[in-house]
C-alpha cells in the first residue's frame, strides 16, 4: 500500500495485540520499522542482530467501522484527531429515483461483465430494484449493499443456466 491508500477495518485491526500501537506509530512517524517478533512483543533479545532500515511511508489509510468504535478512538486515543481527520458516514440506502434505478441497471450490467455472467433482462433488472427497496423496507428507497446484490446477481445467473436459460430473468 506504500504510495496509495490502505483501507482497513478498525474491529479487526483492534483485536490484533499489537495492530492499532503498530499503525499509530508508522503514520506518526512516516516509517515502517521492522523488528524481530520477540522484540516486537517487549521481550529482551539475547544475541546482536543488525535492525532493517526503517522504510519510509507515504499512505493514506481508511479506517472502516462503526460509530461506537470511532467515537471511543476519537475521544480516548490521543493521536486519533491528528491521524484521521476525516471522517465520513456512508448511507445504506439512497433515494429511489429514476437515476438511482438506473445506476442499478449500470451496476448489474457491470457485475455480469466483470464476472462473465448471463446478462440479465428488463424484467430481472426490475425484480432487482423492487428487491433494493424491500431489503431498506422502504418502497422510495434502495439499498446500497451492493455486495449484497452482487451475490444475489451470480445467484439468479446460476439458476437461469440451471434451467437451461441465456438470460436471467425475474422467474431467476
Amino acid at each position: 500500500a506504500n504510495g496509495g491508500y490502505l483501507i482497513l477495518n478498525i474491529n479487526q485491526l483492534l483485536r490484533n495485540r499489537n495492530g492499532w500501537d503498530t499503525l499509530r506509530r508508522a503514520l506518526t512517524t512516516n516509517q515502517i520499522l521492522l523488528q524481530p517478533s520477540d522484540r516486537a512483543e517487549g521481550n529482551q533479545v539475547l544475541t546482536k542482530s543488525l535492525d532493517p532500515a526503517p522504510i519510509p511511508l507515504n499512505l493514506k489509510v481508511i479506517l472502516i467501522g462503526n460509530y461506537d468504535t470511532w467515537y471511543r478512538l476519537y475521544n480516548h486515543e490521543d493521536d486519533f484527531r491528528q491521524l484521521f481527520k476525516v471522517k465520513a458516514e456512508l448511507s445504506n440506502y439512497m433515494d429511489r429515483t429514476p437515476e438511482n434505478e438506473w445506476a442499478y441497471a449500470e451496476f448489474v450490467a457491470e457485475c455480469v461483465q466483470e464476472e462473465s455472467l448471463r446478462p440479465f433482462d428488463r424484467t430481472a433488472i426490475a425484480s432487482l430494484v423492487d428487491i433494493g427497496s424491500w431489503r431498506v423496507e422502504n418502497q422510495n428507497r434502495l439499498s446500497t449493499n451492493f455486495v449484497g446484490m452482487c451475490d444475489l446477481i451470480r445467484e439468479a445467473s446460476f439458476w437461469a443456466g440451471g434451467e437451461g436459460r441465456d438470460v436471467v430473468t425475474a422467474e431467476d
